[in-house]
């Protein structure tokens, strides 16, 4: 806490003391409007009133602000230095500046906050203690050289969560979106990014009251940073972890889209801000949409974010509530499975919302919303909207079959479930379930079939399926049941045939009177029906359908005008109108109009028959239809006809009338009485007399307000009629009537601009005649549907408004209030004037239809006369002037303007003092074009205030009227006052000071106030005197003897505008000038560079100055006019010290992008260094400043700009790098050269060379950190060009290669020349420059080339250490890349020894084996490089870590590529490697690593080589193949795939190339090879293995036969696709290769297993799978014992013959099929021997054949062939006893059959077979059962006594039936059993 004597001095202390400090001990004041010597110049007095000022300007549009100023702007506060305060006062200022801040927010941008934010940095320094609320304040603003200002002064600690923004802050570079965006997804960033998540949250919560911290500028950077960073941190995290953002992210991105969105939903604020409220709630629609596509929520997650979604469902439209549900939903995988309730009640209560929710349905996803919405809806049925939304979603055409089938299982599940649902529920349901049934009927029955699949209680839903099936709503069970249910059928004969029966029955008297609502009912329906004959047979009782009608006649007008004037569907054909039209017409309405039915009747006229009374070319025929009906009618009814409604009056003698007319004048065919023209004339005549008719009506307001809702139906044709008759009504109404009626179809109407009609009137050039009446009507005869036909009858509505004549004996009043009231004496004439100013309002709302606005405000002003100039100012005058103005407010003050000139110039006059207030009113309103409109009437005083200026004597007098007209802009100033300005140039300061005196300085600069922009076209003039004036005013007040003030203003004016109006040859004067004056004297010098830095900013100007400021070099001058040179030195030094001034002010700020300043500033470097007339020293200052405005401007050129090489001349730098001894110039050189490479490459690519060579041997030397960044900088942007134009010439890598070599040895020869600590660095980021992908393994060889000779004669560890340099460079990349720079190397050196082999062979290598004396011949050379090569691969496997291979998955064909090279140069050259052999190679390569991926591709190499080795080199590689065998045996108990499947391959291959020998190790994996098939693990690969194994091995495989058959057997019938390859066809091929190599060891369990199999693929499998099984059963007959096989088939055959489904036939058809082959292939002897077992076989299978008709049908030939097969092999002694047995057995096998009857279980059999069909679905089938039983208990009774019990218990069930026909029989059936049973009790 500050001493009380340190805060007494602190109070008496000067306000300025730091400006008395010495400026060498003080730091320079930081500033946000100034500059630090700027900023010196203003004391704390001066910025007070300057913030002052500008708060006080900011608190005039926000009032709110007010409640800060006595605590930051007071005199108080003037005093208040925070470093004396408590710890309590410091924090209660920064929580004062964190409430202020927000507010500024709208309004950063302006001057007035500028001034603010001036104050408040150099009074409480907010750039060092309130960094986060000047960061809240701008961040906004992130691109706007506000926020690089305000950046660049701020105190940001490296530790702070804001120091990530120190680099911007260093560079003062612009904060771009994709920038800022890249620093927050940094992780080390969160805390910041957390920060810019916030700002818009603490802004809406903070200020939730009424808003005033929230702006558009905020709620756009929120949403626009937002969702980039989610974007980019979604796809980053994608590509590195996941598919979902991380935790961390979600849990602060989640609620800054949340709670801006709860605050809203209980925000209450002015209806001005009530947008801003809605971009906040759209804002974080987008945010909760883009986070649900990006991570999965969890349901209660979900849950509450749909709530806060519909909380604020009421600020914004439906159509945004539903997509944005939508997509939130859509976003997650599984869709939320119960929608929360308050979600359900707040979407069903949205308008509209059933339309919203059909139009979101074509976008994907949006079922995952509206499937669980439409499920909550279906739990609230009871509730009519909820029935409402499910009715239209289910009728909706496009609604998708997934959400058909979920909503239709739902109802089901609902109305059947455990908890029965009410009446009012289930009829509800049921209504639903009807609309399914007739548009889904498929989905509807698998919906029932599933519920009765998985429900235990199958009644109750065959119940409610049946009465479904068969009843109507309102339906009471009678006998009339057929045909209500037929007039349902999809047969139309059907339904027409129905609809006779019903009409006779209603007719007759026998009709129960509760079955008549269910006729009534049926008859309704099909009314909707679109069957010619049906709705003929409905219409053809008319009496009695109208008499059902009349109970209900509205739910008939309303169902028939849905079906007449559909909007969704087809339109009904002819015929169908003509049937309804015709009984409407004939029947119902003459019912109608005899009672007190008027709305019926108008109903009637205005929903069915008003749509077809507009002739039109598309529907001509059915308008004459129609009239046709009406006049028929009235024939048949005259007095109660549709004719004689009110509204068609006389309508149809119109339309007789014009036809009769035209019918007298042209001919009578077709064409005639159809044209165009005879149409447009009708409708207009019919639009006249039913308006004509309304006029005259008593029920003018019931009609008129029907004919208004019609101007919005969805029928074109009664919208296009309703328009025609509101215009003519229009015209017929007058006086008050008139206005309120205009004022009805305006609010009908619901236009507010034009906007939407853009385009309509094109081509139109004369809008009378466009909306003319026969113009119109034309229109909407031919295109009555179309939207611009809508908008012309619109506009021609629009256009009468204006003509209305006002109200008669009422005096208006212009200048009323838009608010009207509804009584009162003014309220006539108010009304008129209101009605006025919305078509004034409308006209000039938008420029879309310039020929409509401006035809409406002619007709407008010609109605008007002289009250226009009144109209005018009410306009201007009923506005918020706090608001923004509206188009009509500023076109009123320039049509007053124009008014007003008009009057002038035809010598009216008029008396405008009236509207004079109105001026002064305009002149505060906030929008600066409506003051600017206002100052227009003010101009014309100016010039006599002026001449004023110009004749008075009193400097005071003179000083008080510049005063009045200061912020007066106008050309006159400089006109008027010309001579004073001469006076100022030319007259000595003291003859000015005697007659100003104090004066003078306010004076002159008020004077040079008027030299604005608007002086520019006098100062252009090129007579007159005003610009010569105009320099001399420039030399003298930029002299030091000038004086500030009004030096400042004329630097000043020169900037606002001025200048930039300007010729090019007066700018580059004022730019010289300012140039030459500049360097006169320092005092001037830093305003003239200050104002040149703001002047010097078009391309043109500064082009014009360099070329003046060349110095002409001396290379074309004769040598003996040079001497003549040496006295032009002094003139040479003043020029280069323009030139250098010039340069400094180009370098230090932003230049255009332009290609021709950059040509010319290379242009004046070539002529400074190529100029011998300057000093040394100077002329480098000056080459260093050019180059720093060649950076500059070269740095703002985008790349890409399509330069050519021509365009930029690189050869100057390439000069100046080569003679200039100014290390700094070097370097500056060469970072130019680096930026211009980007600019035109291709003209960097002749200077590669020489750059670079004269870098290696000047440059790498040096040992210092800027020039080792300097060649950095260099490679990075001139080697990618050099890169990129080899890659284009060449195609191939070794082509690359080979090109580039000249290029690479720059660097590598300059090895030695880089200091061995830089020497890593260097080549690591040479190497990622060039790309490690193609030029890795060049650079590394090229490295290794250069200590070749050392490498091949050194020992292992002094080779390593000479290679590191390689080694290290190659070690940076990834193992994958590695491993492809290996085989790079390897084929070079495989390459090499080609060359080495055979000298003579021209083979093309990238080192160059070249012949010399000292390094011996070219083939020696070569083997020296060659294995140099393979020492370096050798020592960089060594290095490879197991870790980084393990990590790969992509560098197993590298792998492999490496040991096939490394095996190629072993067979090659035996003594290039050290392994002996391939085996070895294989063997060590595999172990070594241990990695499964070079594991893989050792065991693929051997695999596919093997086989192409000799025999001898097989025999020399038995050990090895062992050793091998022993690793694969390791693998087989260990690995998985991928390298299990590698090893089998391989071991498949040495089984087939085996060796003797090797017999033993191949067999001790065979167990293996076995539990990898039982374990279903490449369950391929070691079938093959297992295939080769019993093929090759032979006995030895005896152990494992058994296991073998299972396994094939198992494996054959699962048959698992494995790697899209069968494993059916490889178990095949082993069972098989085991029945040819060991055939005798086969039993009877393995025949009978494979004999199984065979039998049940005969049923399932394919026939290629059964052909394959074929062949083994043929070797099995062929090969194996025939006595165990016969044995084997006969115990076979119980099993096979005990099926008794469906495949008994196929199976049969497969066992006989092998016993025939077996018996065939069968020695005599055997056959006897077992002839015992094989004939009672077939004695069972004849008599299967018997028994069964289907058996005998298809197979009873197959078993006479095997059993011919049989009698073939037996002679006659061992037939004959067969042949007795046989024919005993024929004769036997009848005689059961004589007494079936009296079998009792086949007579129980019969019977509940028959019962079991009384249970059908179908009546007819049950009612038959029932009968056929009856029958038999009559006629056998006897026998079926004692199956009473079971029948009495169907009789039981069928007594229940809802059908009266099965329950009178299901009673005889009773008698009939009681009969013979007694009593049942049923």
């Amino acid at each position: 806490m500050a001493s009380s004597l340190a805060t007494q001095l602190a109070l008496g202390a000067s306000l300025n003391a730091s400006l008395l400090v010495d400026r060498s001990r003080r730091k320079p004041a930081q500033s946000y409007l100034f500059t630090s010597r700027e900023a010196d110049q203003h004391d704390v007095d001066s910025i007070h009133a300057l913030g002052v000022n500008g708060f006080l300007r900011l608190k005039t549009v926000e009032p709110a602000l007010g409640d800060f100023e006595d605590a930051l702007f007071s005199d108080a506060a003037k005093v208040t230095d925070r470093t004396l305060q408590t710890t309590d006062a410091n924090a209660e200022l920064d929580r004062t500046i964190a409430s202020f801040f927000p507010l500024l927010g709208p309004y950063l941008l302006e001057a007035p906050t500028g001034k603010v934010i001036e104050w408040l940095v150099r009074r409480f320094k907010i750039q060092e203690f309130n960094i986060e609320a000047v960061l809240s304040l701008f961040l906004p603003y992130h691109d706007a050289p506000h926020f690089a200002k305000m950046l660049s002064i701020l105190h940001i600690k490296d530790t702070s969560k804001f120091a990530c923004l120190l680099p911007y802050q260093t560079t003062s570079s612009p904060l771009t979106l994709n920038a800022l965006v890249d620093l927050m997804v940094q992780p080390t960033h969160s805390d910041f990014a957390r920060f810019v998540g916030s700002l818009l949250p603490s802004a809406v919560v903070s200020h939730s009251k009424n808003a005033s911290a929230v702006h558009r500028g905020l709620i756009a950077f929120h949403t626009g940073v937002l969702l980039a960073f989610v974007k980019r941190s979604y796809q980053g995290h994608k590509k590195k972890r996941g598919s979902a953002l991380d935790e961390s992210t979600v849990a602060w991105v989640l609620p800054a889209a949340m709670e801006p969105l709860q605050a809203c939903a209980e925000m209450e604020v002015s209806p001005a801000r009530e947008g801003l409220v809605s971009e906040v709630i759209l804002s974080s629609y987008l945010l909760l949409s883009a986070v649900s596509h990006t991570c999965p929520l969890s349901p209660k997650a979900l849950s509450v974010m749909l709530k806060a979604i519909t909380a604020c469902s009421e600020r914004v439209s439906p159509k945004q509530v539903i997509r944005t549900l939508a997509s939130v939903c859509a976003g997650q995988e599984e869709p939320n499975e119960k929608m929360p309730k308050g979600v359900v009640k707040a979407v069903s209560k949205l308008p509209g919302v059933e339309e919203e929710i059909q139009e979101a349905l074509a976008y994907l996803g949006t079922e995952k919303f509206v499937g669980p919405f439409v499920e909550a809806l279906l739990t609230r049925l009871s509730d009519e909207r909820a029935l409402q939304i499910v009715t239209a979603l289910i009728t909706y055409p496009k609604l998708p079959p997934v959400m058909v089938e979920s909503i239709t299982a739902s109802l089901i599940e609902l109305l059947l479930g455990e908890q029965a649902p009410d009446e009012n529920t289930l009829a509800r349901g049921r209504s639903l379930l009807v609309h399914i049934q007739q548009r889904h009927p498929t989905v509807l029955n698998k919906a029932f079939e599933a519920s009765l699949n998985k429900s235990e209680k199958k009644e109750p839903i065959e119940r409610f399926l049946l009465s479904f099936s068969m009843e109507l709503p309102g339906y009471d069970k009678g006998k009339n049941l057929d045909m209500v249910v037929a007039s349902t059928s999809a047969d139309s004969t059907v339904r027409v045939l129905a609809i006779r029966e019903l009409y006779d029955k209603l007719s007759s008297p026998s009709l129960e009177d509760a079955e008549r609502p269910s006729v009534h009912s049926a008859l309704l329906a099909r009314v909707q029906d679109t069957n010619v004959p049906v709705l003929e047979e409905l219409y053809s009782e008319p009496a009695q359908l109208v008499s059902i009608l009349m109970a209900d006649p509205a739910s008939y007008i309303g169902t028939l005008s849905h079906i007449l004037h559909t909007s969704t569907g087809p339109s009904p054909g002819r015929k169908l109108v003509k049937l309804h039209l015709a009984f409407v017409a004939s029947h119902l309405y003459p019912i109608l109009a005899q009672g007190d039915n008027k709305d019926m009747r108008d109903q009637v006229f205005y929903n069915i028959f008003f749509p077809f009374l507009l002739f039109s070319k598309p529907r001509q025929k059915i308008a004459s239809l129609a009239w046709e009906l009406i006049e028929l009618s009235e024939k048949e009814n005259s007095d109660a006809a549709l004719g004689r409604h009110e509204l068609l009056a006389g309508c149809a003698d119109a339309v007789r009338w014009e036809e009769q007319r035209t019918s007298d004048t042209q001919t009578h065919d077709e064409d005639s009485y159809h044209a165009t023209e005879l149409l447009a004339r009708v409708n207009l005549a019919l639009a006249a007399k039913m308006a004509e008719n309304i006029w005259v009506s008593s029920s003018f307001e019931e009609h008129s307000t029907t004919l208004l809702t019609k101007l919005h139906a969805t029928d074109p044709y009664s919208k296009a009629l309703a328009y025609l008759v509101c215009r003519s009504l229009l015209n017929h109404l007058s006086g008050e009537r008139q206005v309120d009626a205009a004022h009805r179809v305006l609010q009908a109407l619901g236009i507010d601009n034009f906007d939407e009609m853009d385009d309509f009137m094109r081509g139109a050039d004369n809008l009378q005649v466009f909306l003319h009446d026969t113009s119109l009507s034309t229109a909407v005869v031919l295109k009555p549907t179309k939207q611009s036909t809508l908008h012309r009858l619109q506009v021609a509505i629009l256009a009468n408004f204006p003509t209305i004549p006002r109200p008669a004996a009422t005096t208006l009043d212009w200048l009323v209030q838009n608010t009207v009231r509804e009584s009162g004496p003014d309220f006539r004439g108010a009304r008129y004037v209101d009605l006025l100013r919305t078509i004034y309002r409308m006209a000039n709302s938008t420029t879309a239809l310039p020929l409509l606005s401006s035809h409406l405000i002619r007709v407008l002003f010609i109605s008007l006369g002289d009250d226009a100039l009144t109209f005018l100012a009410g306009v201007w005058l009923n506005s918020n002037s706090d608001m923004p103005a509206q188009p009509w407010e500023f076109a009123s003050l320039r049509h007053a303007a124009a008014f007003l000139e008009a009057h002038h110039a035809s010598q009216r006059w008029v008396d405008f003092q009236t509207v004079l207030p109105s001026l002064l009113v305009a002149l505060q309103h906030s929008d600066r074009r409506i003051r600017e409109a206002a100052l227009e009437y003010k101009q014309r005083i100016v010039c006599y205030i002026l001449s004023h200026v110009n004749g008075c004597t009193l400097p005071s007098v003179k000083l008080s009227l510049l005063r009045s007209i200061e912020e007066v802009a106008s050309v006159a100033k400089v006109q008027v006052l010309l001579p004073i300005m001469d006076s100022l140039s030319k007259e000595e300061l003291s003859s000015l000071t005697s007659r100003y005196g104090g004066l003078l300085e306010p004076f002159a600069s008020l004077v040079f106030a008027g030299l604005d922009e608007t002086a520019s076209a006098e100062l252009n003039e090129e007579k007159g005197s005003s610009w010569s004036v105009y320099l001399e005013l420039l030399r003298r007040f930029f002299q030091p003897s000038g004086l500030a003030s009004p030096r400042a203003v004329l630097a000043h004016r020169l900037q606002s505008g001025l200048f930039s109006r300007l010729r090019l040859e007066r700018k580059v004067e004022v730019c010289r000038l300012l140039l030459e004056l500049g360097q006169q004297s320092p005092d001037t010098a830093t305003d003239c560079r200050d104002l040149l830095s703001s002047l010097l900013t078009e391309v043109p100007v500064i082009l014009h100055i360099l070329v003046s400021l060349q110095p002409s070099t001396s290379e074309n001058v004769p040598r003996a006019k040079r001497a003549k040179l040496d006295d032009t030195i002094n003139q040479s030094t003043d020029l280069y010290t323009s030139l250098g001034l010039l340069a400094e002010i180009l370098s230090g700020q932003t230049l255009p992008a332009s290609m021709d300043l950059v040509s010319c500033l290379l242009e004046t470097l070539s002529k400074v260094v190529h100029d011998a007339s300057s000093l040394s020293t100077e002329k480098t200052y000056v080459e260093q400043l050019l180059m720093s405005a060649l950076e500059n401007a070269a740095t703002n050129i985008p790349a890409g700009a399509g330069l050519s090489s021509a365009a930029i001349r690189l050869d100057i730098l390439v000069e100046l790098i080569r003679v200039s001894e100014n290390p700094q110039t070097f370097h500056q050189a060469l970072l130019l050269m680096a930026t211009l490479t980007r600019l035109a490459p291709d003209a960097v690519l002749h200077t590669v060379m020489p750059i670079f060579t004269f870098m290696g041997s000047n440059v790498f030397h040096r040992d210092d950190t800027y020039s080792f960044r300097v060649v950095q900088k260099t490679i990075d942007s001139i080697v990618p060009v050099m890169v990129a134009s080899l890659k284009e010439k060449q195609t191939t890598p070794l082509d690359l290669y080979v090109a580039s070599r000249t290029f690479l040895r720059i660097f590598t020869d300059a090895t030695h020349h880089i200091p061995r600590h830089r020497r890593t660095h260097f080549f690591a980021h040479l190497i990622d420059v060039l790309g490690p992908e193609e030029f890795l393994p060049p650079v590394c060889l090229l490295l290794i080339d250069k200590v070749s000779n050392r490498v091949v004669r050194q020992s292992p560890e002094e080779a390593s250490n000479a290679l590191s340099l390689p080694l290290i460079a190659m070690q940076r990349s990834d193992t994958r890349l590695q491993l492809e720079t290996l085989v790079e190397m390897l084929r070079e050196a495989q390459r090499l020894i080609s060359m080495e082999l055979d000298p003579s062979k021209r083979v093309q290598t990238f080192l160059e084996p070249q012949t010399d004396e000292e390094h011996g011949s070219q083939s020696t050379i070569a083997r020296r490089q060659a294995r140099s090569i393979l020492i370096f691969v050798g020592h960089a496997l060594k290095k490879l870590s197991s870790s980084k291979i393990q990590s790969q998955t992509s560098g197993a064909e590298a792998n492999t590529e490496l040991l096939r090279i490394l095996l190629d140069i072993a067979v090659s050259k035996a003594d290039a490697l050290s392994i002996a052999s391939m085996g070895n190679i294989a063997k060590t390569a595999g172990e070594a690593s241990g990695d499964p991926t070079v594991q893989k591709g050792t065991l693929d190499l051997l695999g596919n080589q093997l086989v192409n080795i000799t025999d001898k080199v097989r025999e020399d590689l038995k050990p090895v193949i062992i050793k091998i065998i022993g690793v694969i045996k390791e693998m087989l108990s260990t690995s998985a795939d991928p390298l299990l499947s590698a090893a089998l391959r391989a071991l498949n291959t040495l089984a087939l190339t085996v060796s003797p020998g090797e017999e033993h190790s191949l067999t001790t994996t065979v167990p293996l090879v076995i539990d990898n098939i039982r374990e279903r693990k490449s369950t391929r690969s070691a079938l093959e293995v297992l295939l080769a194994l019993s093929q090759k091995l032979g006995p030895r495989i005896i152990p494992f036969f058994k296991d073998i058959v299972k396994l094939s057997v198992e494996v054959c019938r699962t048959d698992t696709a494995v790697e899209g390859e069968s494993t059916f066809s490889a178990a095949v091929a082993v069972l098989q290769a085991l029945l040819l190599s060991i055939p005798n060891f086969w039993s009877g369990g393995d025949i009978r297993q494979i004999a199984t199999l065979y039998l049940d693929s005969c049923v399932s499998a394919s026939k290629s799978q059964v052909a394959q099984l074929s062949s083994v059963i043929k070797v099995i007959t062929k090969k194996v014992q025939s006595k165990v096989v016969l044995v084997t088939l006969c115990e076979l055959w119980p099993s096979a013959a005990s099926t008794e489904d469906v495949s008994a036939v196929p199976k049969l058809s497969g066992y006989f099929s092998i016993l025939k082959k077996a018996i065939h292939a069968a020695d005599r002897t055997v056959v006897s021997e077992q002839l015992r077992p094989l004939f009672k076989t077939f004695v069972d299978i004849f008599e299967l054949c018997s028994s069964s008709p289907a058996v005998r049908d298809s197979l009873e030939s197959d078993a006479i062939m095997a059993f011919l097969e049989l009698v073939v092999k037996l002679n006659e002694a061992a037939f004959k006893p067969l042949f007795r047995k046989l024919f005993d057995w024929a004769f036997a096998v009848d005689s059961p059959m004589a007494e079936v009857i009296s079998d009792d279980a086949l007579l129980k059999a019969m019977n509940l077979d028959i019962l079991m069909h009384t249970r059908s679905e179908d009546a007819r089938l049950r009612l038959y059962a029932l009968t056929c039983s009856e029958a038999l208990w009559q006629a056998h009774g006897g026998k079926l006594i004692g199956f009473a019990p079971e029948t009495a218990t169907f009789i039981a069930e069928c007594a229940e039936d809802d059908n009266d026909n099965i329950v009178r029989e299901v009673h005889r059936l009773k008698n009939a059993v009681e009969s013979i049973a007694g009593r049942i009790d049923v």
